[in-house]
């Protein structure tokens, strides 16, 4: 049993998880309630233990959010209250999202047929590397998050030329990215999602599957640009191969995952994160079970969930930075004018090719000056709506879908960043601006001009 607050968090964490599950299924106020003061007291035993970046930004996005609702007179303190309930309600299927993935991640690294994938990855020759690693990048991303590259880690920190690793960085990082133009298991696709109730991820996902594969050749043909000509690539290595028992075994856990997730979104209504919420444990369960084998099976399981409930304390950032990003939203949304800003747009005189266009080098910047995609995209879907911009909500949706994985590229401050820095010795800075600036200005020019292209001609 928890005996102090340290040791407490991860449990509260895990209650708020079920409690937001269990409210989906049987529409219990009272769980609701629970899940809020669970979220509540997890944010203050951990608050002193994230790290200062996020911990001053998820204050600073929630002072502002809660200062915008006591500007709205009469009743500002019951509208400031209002806020911060709703920011706790908005905040819960993220926490629900991020404790999915958290289940995923360990038999994702423990996996033979992934560790079979990597390894047929490492073998390529050199003039294969960059478009095998972003390539895997994107598609173990897609559904496994920043445990799908973790497994491609050591062919970039391995490296010895300076060079190269930067250059497998740079893969990596940027295939990653690419993928949240169609994954639902990202939680930019949950946030956009959220915030356009009216589009399905199914409405969005055939054109972000095409955007996806253009985005990750652009990757490839940025970086051949650069590069010296060389000779014909080598064949693989002899081990370069991947046993058919490993295609299919990784096949079926995206099938089950995948299918799993939609199955409950489209018969029952769910979002995304609630059906993840559901889906995961009982497939990361199985998945474990199976990678142990008979005879550890049910031991390995009761491993699985004491090791997961362990790391929900580290989503300590995740926790502040989103309740911060969503209590402003709500405190936004309570004093806004809906108008205001489409009646500045078109005041403006841009037509609405540029609008799009700028729409999205503005994302980019903001992200590459520190401010995290949610933030971006929340005050986005809070200031402006798809007919503002001239788009189907499909449309707006992909957009910013896609930019959300471009950001994260070049803000120094994300996830992603922080953590190829870390595996490549590199400065954050260094990785962010100077690594991925190119690919990720060139993408978001090439995702609006997708856009625009897709509401000409459709």
């Amino acid at each position: 049993m928890p005996t102090s607050p340290a040791k407490l968090a991860p449990w509260l964490y895990a209650t708020a998880y079920a409690a937001t599950v269990i409210d989906a299924l049987h529409h219990i106020a009272a769980l609701m309630a629970v899940a809020k003061l669970a979220v509540v007291l997890f944010v203050v035993i951990e608050f002193r233990r994230v790290p200062l970046i996020p911990r001053l930004v998820g204050s600073l996005l929630m002072a502002l959010g809660l200062a915008a609702a006591l500007t709205t007179g009469a009743g500002a303190t019951t509208t400031a209250v209002t806020a911060l309930w709703d920011g706790l309600d908005r905040t819960l299927p993220f926490l629900v999202l991020f404790g999915a993935v958290a289940w995923l991640q360990v038999p994702a690294g423990e996996s033979p047929s992934l560790g079979a994938i990597r390894d047929m990855v490492v073998a390529q020759p050199p003039g294969r590397r960059f478009a095998f690693l972003g390539t895997a990048a994107h598609l173990l991303g897609m559904a496994f998050n920043l445990a799908g590259i973790s497994l491609l880690s050591g062919m970039v920190s391995h490296q010895e030329d300076r060079r190269l690793r930067r250059r497998l960085g740079r893969a990596m990082a940027q295939g990653f990215a690419t993928s949240t133009c169609w994954s639902p298991f990202f939680v930019g696709a949950a946030v956009i999602l959220a915030l356009l109730p009216a589009v399905a991820w199914l409405d969005v996902a055939p054109f972000g599957i095409a955007l996806g594969a253009i985005l990750v050749f652009l990757s490839w043909f940025i970086d051949r640009l650069g590069q010296p000509r060389r000779a014909a690539a080598p064949p693989a290595s002899p081990g370069a191969g991947v046993p058919a028992r490993a295609w299919r075994g990784t096949a079926s856990v995206l099938v089950l995952l995948f299918a799993g997730t939609m199955a409950l979104v489209e018969s029952f209504g769910f979002s995304i994160p609630i059906a993840l919420g559901l889906v995961a444990p009982p497939l990361a369960l199985a998945w474990r079970g199976r990678i142990a084998g008979p005879g550890r099976a049910l031991a390995s399981r009761g491993d699985l969930a004491r090791q997961v409930v362990g790391a929900f304390a580290s989503l300590r950032s995740e926790a502040v930075l989103f309740l911060g990003a969503n209590v402003m939203g709500a405190g936004i949304a309570a004093t806004l004018d809906p108008g205001a800003v489409a009646a500045a747009l078109a005041a403006s005189g841009l037509g609405s090719d540029a609008i799009v266009l700028l729409l999205a080098w503005v994302f980019l910047l903001a992200a590459a000056l520190g401010l995290h995609p949610v933030i971006i995209g929340t005050l986005i879907l809070t200031t402006l709506t798809p007919a503002d911009l001239g788009l189907r909500p499909e449309l707006l949706a992909l957009m910013l879908m896609a930019l959300w994985g471009l950001g994260t590229n070049v803000s120094p401050v994300s996830a992603t960043v922080l953590y190829l820095s870390r595996l490549t010795g590199e400065n954050n800075l260094t990785v962010a601006w100077v690594w991925n600036a190119p690919f990720a200005l060139a993408a978001s020019t090439t995702v609006a001009g997708f856009v625009i292209a897709l509401r000409n001609l459709t």
